[in-house]
């Protein structure tokens, strides 16, 4: 339609330019053509097509962890000794919902929080209360007063995968599969235990006044199945 449209204008401005240069010598004014209007045609619209909805809804993707000392990679441990880097790795992290993707976050806070205990054999115990409470938190007490009484402390890296996820109301349950190099050393770094490879967890959450906080956890030494 637009070309169609053009054309016409075109031809329209030669006879206009044409009559006012004027023709041969002693000629009248050359008559001016009157362009037939070009028809307008109506946009042709496509029939709606009906899609079921559920070939067009995106999946809901719950926000990304943002959990603080927590990194992404590397994927797995490297060859040779525990480093003496003290870090939690986040890797698979199955989380349906935002509630599943805070209780996960609370659950990695939890281990960051565990494992930095333990290499400063000191608890950062109003931190650690942000994120659990109870069986949790004597826990970590405990174990960082049995390093301070032996004089050692742990270095190491952890990898986090949480592959099952479960909230129901205000009470979340998950089970984890860790990567593990931490491994507790004396004062001069030497190895004071033989390394456990992987470690099991589980985890019970409450949900008060708005935030995820652990009331039970196991830690176990074996690969998860």
């Amino acid at each position: 339609m637009r070309q169609s449209v053009a054309v016409g204008l075109s031809a329209l401005g030669m006879v206009l330019l044409t009559a006012a240069c004027g023709g041969e010598s002693g000629a009248g004014p050359a008559p001016v053509a009157t362009p037939t209007p070009t028809p307008t045609l109506a946009p042709t619209r496509t029939p709606a097509t009906s899609v079921p909805a559920a070939a067009t809804s995106t999946p809901a993707r719950a926000p990304a962890s943002s959990v603080p000392w927590v990194t992404n990679g590397p994927t797995s441990p490297p060859a040779g000794p525990p480093s003496k880097v003290v870090r939690v790795h986040s890797r698979k992290v199955v989380a349906a919902s935002a509630e599943q993707r805070a209780a996960a976050d609370t659950f990695l806070m939890y281990t960051v929080l565990r494992l930095k205990a333990y290499n400063q054999a000191k608890v950062d115990l109003a931190a650690l209360q942000k994120v659990a409470s109870g069986q949790p938190v004597t826990a970590v007490s405990g174990q960082v007063a049995l390093l301070q009484q032996r004089k050692h402390h742990t270095i190491g890296e952890v990898w986090v995968d949480i592959p099952a996820i479960a909230v129901t109301g205000s009470t979340a349950t998950l089970r984890s599969c860790l990567d593990n190099t931490t491994i507790d050393v004396d004062r001069s770094g030497k190895w004071a235990e033989v390394p456990t490879p992987y470690l099991t967890a589980t985890a019970t959450l409450a949900k008060s006044a708005g935030a995820w906080r652990l009331t039970k956890v196991t830690f176990t030494d074996a690969r998860c199945r």
